[in-house]
């Protein structure tokens, strides 16, 4: 298998999904939930976004 078989538009929405979904689920939780604390909530969405 090359490369150019997986460097195409489904390959790179697929990717943008994967990475997506699981930061924005966890954003709208942090948003619309109490359980945590803002100073928990804060970190965890730093390291996020270092990470992604």
């Amino acid at each position: 298998m090359n490369k150019d078989r997986f460097l195409t538009v489904k390959w790179n929405n697929i990717i943008s999904l994967a990475l997506g979904l699981p930061a924005l689920v966890y954003v709208l939780i942090v948003l619309t939930s109490s359980v945590t604390s803002d100073f928990t909530d804060f970190i965890v969405l730093v390291v996020w976004g270092v990470v992604y």
